[in-house]
């Protein structure tokens, strides 16, 4: 029986049989996962009231209890405890960008850059590529990210000028907030992997692994299983880079390729074909044809953020989707609940509107919050008859 985990799950399970760990306690661990996998933010950041406050003692012995609580909290004080951190998300990157960007000293164009841009240069490149993990400090020196081909990122030299100088208030700023993220999970992981070399690993040997989604992966997380395959000629990656939804991630399979050609050069594993998978059975040719006309889009707009792949094809024929124009909430409920060949008639389990974040939610007409409203996060891999975008 195989065993099916999410990439937040896998690391946190490898952290456990490394021989020192990085989080430091179960409860850290769950906020990790849950943010992750798409929790409650909010939630998991509240502390447990019956932990900070616990319930006064009705006996006599309460004075007794006190004296033992103030003894108690003057040792942990004592201890000088760490903070507790907390997992730097993408929803959480974004106001610290904006602070770093009314900083003196940062320039014009560096306010003007995106943040989605921003946040992919940092966790793709400048700490999430297979050269960052390989650094003592985690992360490319401010030459090598501007020496990065042109084929990886799309940023001009001047721009990464720019980037480079936010990463460094970033990283500074992020330290002083006792954040930590993704990256720094991974780097701790690939320490303790060269730390153990040729060493017997704590866990049972990964015969085979199937990566789903693996455009949704950085370098470092799939240079991490090559590095704990236990037979790397069985590792299979299952991904379309057109499909990428994650945040920050700047995914090729050229750059897969160049990561089992380090290992073929040392007898490790042999270069993998890769296979291109065309005809869709899952979805009608309407949609598909749809999706394919805004695939070459991109290709032509961004021809580095994307490989070039074989056009998909459905295996069935259907109607294209319908594309409404920008319109008022009374006519769009008007038209999508009418009753007639386009309508959807009503909105129930079978009908899904998505949406691009949380804070995009609440923006939403009533009549469309009556029915169940997913971010494209939340609906990956997901049926509906009908979608409302």
């Amino acid at each position: 029986m195989p065993l099916f985990l999410s990439s937040a799950e896998w690391l946190v399970l490898l952290d456990r049989a490394a021989p020192r760990r990085f989080f430091g306690s179960a409860r850290e661990e769950d906020d990790f996962v849950t943010l992750l996998n798409g929790g409650d933010c909010l939630a998991s950041l509240l502390p447990d009231e019956d932990e900070e406050h616990p319930p006064h003692p009705s006996s006599s012995s309460s004075a007794a209890a006190d004296a033992a609580t103030g003894r108690r909290r003057v040792k942990e004080r004592r201890q000088k405890l760490p903070p507790r951190r907390h997992l730097l998300t993408y929803q959480r990157f974004l106001p610290l960008l904006e602070s770093l960007r009314e900083l003196r000293g940062v320039s014009k164009e560096a306010r003007a850059l995106p943040a989605s841009t921003v946040y992919r240069e940092f966790y793709s490149f400048i700490r999430g590529s297979a050269g960052a993990m390989a650094s003592p400090l985690g992360q490319l020196s401010r030459a090598e990210y501007c020496a990065l081909a042109t084929k990886m990122t799309a940023v001009g030299v001047e721009q990464r000028e720019l980037i480079y100088d936010l990463y460094e208030q970033f990283d500074r700023r992020k330290r002083q907030l006792h954040l930590y993220d993704t990256m720094d999970v991974l780097r701790h992981l690939h320490a303790q992997q060269r730390r153990a070399g040729a060493e017997r690993p704590r866990h049972s040997p990964l015969h085979r692994m199937l990566i789903d989604e693996c455009q949704d992966l950085t370098q470092a997380e799939l240079a991490l299983l090559l590095e704990v395959a236990h037979d790397k000629d069985a590792l299979y990656l299952c991904g379309d880079t057109a499909q990428t939804i994650s945040r920050g991630v700047g995914f090729r399979f050229a750059d897969v390729r160049t990561l089992f050609h380090a290992h073929s050069e040392r007898g490790e594993a042999a270069m993998p074909a890769l296979r291109s998978l065309t005809i869709n059975y899952r979805t009608h040719a309407g949609i598909v044809d749809c999706a394919a006309a805004v695939v070459e889009l991109l290709a032509r707009l961004f021809p580095t953020t994307l490989d070039r792949l074989e056009p998909e094809r459905g295996h069935f024929p259907g109607p294209p989707p319908a594309l409404l124009p920008e319109t008022d909430p009374a006519s769009l409920q008007e038209t999508l609940l009418g009753a007639d060949e386009l309508g959807l008639g009503e909105m129930g389990a079978n009908q899904v509107v998505l949406v691009r974040s949380e804070a995009a939610k609440a923006r939403l007409p009533a009549f469309l919050l009556a029915g169940l409203v997913l971010t494209v996060e939340e609906s990956k891999g997901l049926e509906f008859d009908d979608v409302c975008t």
